[in-house]
């Protein structure tokens, strides 16, 4: 340094360097990688006590009453099974009587005695006296059925309108204090906005009211099971053997649509990001008259996407053919 001067050294530029996600992967996740198929985004898969993670006391309270109007709307089949057991017993018995008192002495006690097991019923009521009794029967289970399957779906519906509300705040809020190599990777592509309207309504679906729909299917399941095995077990070991058949063809089912819908998701974000750009920057896009040209882009990201529609709709078509077998 000299007198009056003072020398500085020029430092040398920076260089900005957009860093993957792939290479923010810890050891633990080398061991256990789960990712897209574009390699971008890792992919965790929760329980399903995880996917409640976001619910308050109340919303915990609402659960266990969807749990419960759920299950009971589920057993009122059961139940009026049993009811319209006594209708059934009460027409058979009625035709048995009929036709026994259309035959002499000498012919009905020969009956009885050649054939053991044609016994005349006693105390046979008659079938309008008998639906008559069982009516009152089936308008209140019919009622409580109603009750009990509002009460289950209104709860789990209020429940996930919640915790979704709670997730799509922070869910943005996380967005915003993201770096922009963040935005780089993902926000090019669609992923930003589907993951706060469609992803986050497939969430609510799943803990919302179809949730309620399988606590109800299995209560009926569960208690149509029960009532075959007391009242005809033997036919009911019958059918249960070809049960493994039914699980396979909706196991597939299941399998399928899962794979398929993942390709749709993918194809309708990529048609979004394509809209969102051009609508972003429409003046540009009249001004080099690229109208047509995104119109071509935007048919070719979506060109796959029904022929997908197609193939999910004849594999489902095809499991439940096999399961109805």
């Amino acid at each position: 340094m000299n007198a009056g001067k003072i020398y500085v050294k020029p430092q040398e530029p920076a260089v900005t360097k957009i860093v993957q996600l792939n290479d923010l992967k810890t050891s633990a996740d080398n061991n256990n990688p789960k990712l897209h198929d574009d390699n971008s985004t890792l992919i965790k898969k929760l329980r399903t006590v995880e996917i409640y993670k976001y619910a308050d006391g109340l919303d915990i309270f609402l659960l266990i009453i969807g749990t419960i109007g759920s299950f009971a709307s589920g057993a009122c089949l059961p139940l009026l099974l049993f009811v319209y057991q006594q209708v059934i017993d009460a027409l058979v018995n009625y035709g048995k009587l009929n036709y026994i008192e259309q035959m002499n002495v000498q012919n009905r006690s020969q009956l009885s005695c050649e054939n053991g097991g044609f016994d005349v019923p006693n105390n046979t009521t008659s079938p309008i006296r008998a639906i008559k009794n069982v009516v009152s029967w089936y308008v209140l289970l019919g009622f409580l059925s109603i009750l009990f399957y509002t009460i289950g779906f209104s709860a789990y519906m209020m429940s996930a309108e919640r915790q979704i509300r709670r997730i799509r705040f922070r869910l943005f809020r996380n967005i915003l204090y993201q770096e922009m190599s963040f935005f780089d990777i993902l926000g090019g592509k669609g992923k930003l906005s589907n993951m706060l309207t469609d992803d986050l309504l497939k969430i609510k679906d799943g803990i919302g009211d179809k949730m309620a729909d399988f606590l109800s299917l299995l209560a009926r399941m569960i208690g149509c099971l029960l009532f075959a095995l007391v009242k005809g077990w033997k036919l009911t070991l019958v059918i249960l053997a070809v049960a493994p058949l039914v699980i396979i063809a909706f196991n597939l089912t299941i399998k399928f649509t899962i794979k398929y819908t993942k390709e749709q998701i993918h194809g309708y974000a990529k048609a979004n990001s394509i809209v969102q750009e051009v609508l972003i920057a429409i003046r540009t896009v009249t001004a080099f008259n690229g109208q047509k040209k995104e119109y071509e882009r935007y048919a070719n990201s979506l060109s796959k996407v029904p022929l997908i529609g197609i193939k999910k709709g004849i594999i489902q078509g095809l499991c439940q053919i096999f399961s109805n077998l």
